[in-house]
């Protein structure tokens, strides 16, 4: 998905280390989003400017919260092929196709049939950012 990082500010600090930041976005289609990156991108260098941007969300599907995104499941996607991708990230994983673009989900944390074409809405407790370009 296309960003514009509009700012960046830092999150945890213990004794002077920076453990994590917060990514505020907006997506082509307008909509602003705060992006936890705790894989240290540092994105402070990309403030005012475009990126392309993979995110994941993290959703708990017993937990209803004031932000939900609805899109078509695509199914399983390939991860692989950014400049700054995470070291956690795992090969594959299930992604939805929305008006901002297309998000990542953990499909057996949400415990539902869903068949690929099919409309689904997710709660989003976090936008992670798990790679960039």
């Amino acid at each position: 998905m296309r960003l514009y990082v509009e700012r960046v500010e830092v999150g945890a600090v213990y004794e002077g280390i920076i453990y994590d930041f917060w990514v505020y976005a907006r997506t082509e289609d307008g909509k602003r989003i705060k992006i936890f990156d705790d894989n240290k991108f540092n994105l402070t260098n990309k403030i005012a400017s475009y990126l392309d941007a993979l995110l994941f969300i993290f959703d708990t599907p017993n937990i209803h919260t004031e932000e939900s995104i609805t899109g078509v499941y695509v199914g399983e996607i390939c991860v692989r092929d950014w400049a700054h991708i995470s070291i956690d990230i795992q090969n594959k994983y299930h992604a939805i196709s929305t008006n901002s673009g297309t998000f990542l989900f953990d499909f057996e944390e949400n415990e539902r049939n869903i068949s690929i074409g099919e409309t689904i809405t997710l709660d989003v407790m976090r936008y992670d950012l798990v790679a960039y370009n």
